[in-house]
């Protein structure tokens, strides 16, 4: 009965909602917007255009479990825990088919230390093959490149601090310098630059 409730209040809000193109866009608007913008208003929370479904999907599960905890403002639990596993879907054929370019981020190449980082954040990636799981193959973990670069940082000293609990992750985190941490996130989210964008 609750799943039920939960389906028929996000039911209305889509319908109060102006005409969009699918119901996961229209989701989008109403839920996640404000957070998740494509302005980059919100440098701590992590651009979600491009991600991989089931990263997505499963993503919003665990929130709604409690499985995992918005440590960045504790909102997700509140918000996931309207969206029926129909809506999870919806909105994440949404997100995944939504032009990452789309999201303008200007990255100064020409800053005082930016190529040395970048290159020793190239180093990291490669040493610890990140790309294993966070390659586009990999549907349980979130694509990196291009991700914001104060979220990476963020992120990664949750997971050296383990106060984000994933047990790989943990242990790789737990070897990074907070040097290392700040080199790897320029690279991961200096690599946007290599997109073939229009």
């Amino acid at each position: 009965m609750e799943a039920l409730y939960r389906s028929v209040f996000v039911g209305l809000l889509i319908m109060a909602l102006p005409a969009f193109a699918s119901p996961g866009e229209a989701l989008f608007q109403s839920q996640c917007v404000r957070c998740h913008s494509v302005t980059l208003e919100n440098p701590d929370v992590p651009i979600l255009f491009g991600q991989e479904r089931g990263y997505i999907e499963e993503a919003l599960l665990k929130f709604q479990t409690g499985a995992r905890i918005d440590h960045i403002r504790g909102e997700m639990g509140g918000i996931s825990q309207n969206l029926s596993d129909e809506n999870r879907k919806e909105l994440s054929r949404y997100l995944v088919a939504e032009n990452v370019c789309s999201v303008n981020q200007e990255i100064d190449v020409k800053k005082e230390g930016f190529i040395e980082s970048f290159r020793a954040g190239a180093e990291l990636e490669k040493k610890y093959n990140c790309q294993h799981c966070h390659g586009s193959f990999h549907h349980a973990a979130p694509r990196l490149y291009g991700q914001k670069r104060d979220f990476l940082i963020r992120t990664l000293w949750a997971f050296k601090n383990q106060t984000r609990v994933d047990p790989l992750m943990n242990r790789f985190a737990g070897q990074l310098s907070a040097e290392e941490i700040e080199n790897l996130a320029t690279y991961l989210n200096g690599m946007i630059l290599m997109r073939q964008c229009p």
